[in-house]
């Protein structure tokens, strides 16, 4: 396949943020991609990734949640060169800001400040708001169609699916994303139509049920533990 990398934008409803991550693709991305949209409101959110993952066209996938703002210029291929630099790394995801005020800080920060490659963490899972995967190494991932309702835990078990397959998943702290929806603040979240559906709710203690007998003691240590080790 093509080393051109394919940036699949994951998208679970139309917000009010949309408008704004397509200016920080177009605007931050200093090199050829490829956009593939993952979204059918007809399927649970697992099945609409895979079909998104069977449309891919290259060899690096870079998950792009659909509240993710990009700050970078570098971001692209920097996560494609941890994948390549490390042949043991399948995953990996950047760091990410939470708060208005974290996001204002950051971006005068990078005005005087370059993205220097920072030691890795491996760690057991990682958060897929903005995950970059290598298939060539893990050519049979998919999400599990089976996890309860429509959201949520897919990350965990596409990492879990990684490690089980010896490969490595890690945080890349060089630089960050601005993930919108971890706005700690419910007026503005019910405002903007951001809440989990009431009828997902119930259902994360199933989730939760589905990933212990899935992955055993695999899955409690993984919780337990986030941090394995720092690489180089």
């Amino acid at each position: 396949m093509a080393e051109i990398p394919d940036i699949l934008m994951f998208m679970r409803r139309v917000g009010p943020y949309h408008e704004e991550q397509m200016a920080s693709i177009a605007r931050h991305t200093k090199q050829s991609y490829t956009l593939v949209l993952g979204w059918n409101p007809e399927v649970t959110s697992f099945v609409a990734m895979n079909l998104a993952f069977a449309r891919r066209t290259s060899r690096f996938t870079v998950l792009l949640d659909d509240d993710v703002i990009l700050m970078d210029d570098g971001w692209l291929q920097h996560l494609v060169d941890v994948l390549l630099q490390h042949d043991d790394v399948a995953i990996v995801v950047p760091s990410e800001i939470k708060q208005p005020g974290e996001y204002n800080s950051y971006l005068e920060e990078r005005k005087t400040s370059s993205m220097q490659p920072t030691p890795l963490l491996e760690m057991t899972w990682m958060p897929g708001y903005t995950m970059a995967i290598d298939w060539e190494k893990v050519p049979d991932l998919r999400c599990d169609e089976e996890i309860p309702g429509r959201y949520r835990m897919n990350d965990v078990d596409l990492c879990l699916q990684v490690r089980s397959m010896g490969y490595k998943v890690v945080l890349d702290r060089t630089f960050a994303v601005y993930h919108l929806e971890k706005i700690d603040s419910l007026d503005w979240k019910r405002k903007n139509d951001l809440m989990l559906p009431e009828e997902e709710i119930p259902l994360h203690r199933q989730q939760v049920r589905y990933m212990a007998q899935k992955w055993g003691n695999f899955y409690s240590r993984s919780l337990q533990a986030r941090v394995i080790s720092q690489i180089q």
